[in-house]
């Protein structure tokens, strides 16, 4: 992909605009810079950089915030507070706090990557319960995830495998998945995002006392940079 910047600038006639899909004219060039003509579509911003690449076999430019990366790859804190409940006859409500830390990749449409998870959780009288553990997360991407694309709505899913620590007792394997709605808002920067959503959340674990399912919902907010 041509990457239009400080080195490659493009002086674009007055009056010329884009879309997803355009047809470029080169009119003049001189050395690494040309006069471009492009066709139809939206004004082009004076002093703005684009990417050039091609949309099922036709041009296709992508702003490109000058000095800026292209969201290739992100990293990102999640911290969530929620009340769950077991399946089990007589069990109390159990707080718990979630974090997780995140480095992905963002192919525009979709962001997956691997995800470390530590949580804390206390039910009534009870010890607390420590949790660390590792999985995978994934999103959908409603709009393409670009420079240029202020606010993104998504879908997002994540599985973690753990272990959980009580009191002196031995640990136990549990294993977790979340699913909901998101929005990402690059208002700040374009290179770094608040992200909050509303999850389902389901847990199994595997005490020695037998297996329990907790199900809830959990409100997620975080941060993530773009690099």
């Amino acid at each position: 992909m041509l990457k239009i910047s400080a080195l490659s600038t493009i002086l674009i006639l007055l009056g010329a605009t884009i879309s997803q899909a355009q047809q470029l004219n080169v009119i003049q060039v001189k050395g690494n810079r040309a006069i471009v003509e492009v066709q139809t579509g939206e004004k082009l911003k004076v002093g703005e950089s684009y990417s050039v690449g091609k949309v099922d076999g036709e041009v296709s430019l992508d702003p490109v915030a000058a000095g800026k990366g292209s969201r290739n790859y992100l990293l990102g804190l999640d911290l969530s507070l929620s009340s769950t409940k077991a399946d089990t006859a007589g069990a109390q409500s159990t707080m718990v706090i979630n974090t997780d830390l995140k480095f992905g990749w963002n192919k525009k449409q979709y962001e997956y990557g691997p995800v470390l998870a530590f949580d804390y959780s206390k039910s009534g009288s009870l010890k607390p319960n420590y949790t660390w553990g590792a999985g995978a997360f994934g999103a959908y991407n409603f709009q393409p995830n670009i420079i240029g694309t202020d606010l993104i709505f998504s879908g997002d899913a994540q599985f973690v495998f753990a272990q959980t620590k009580q009191g002196s007792a031995d640990a136990f394997n549990s294993m977790g998945l979340t699913v909901g709605p998101f929005a990402k808002w690059y208002g700040l920067s374009e290179d770094h995002c608040i992200r909050g959503g509303l999850v389902f959340s389901w847990e199994r674990t595997s005490p020695a006392t037998g297996a329990v399912t907790t199900t809830g919902v959990e409100a997620v907010v975080g941060i993530s940079t773009y690099f």
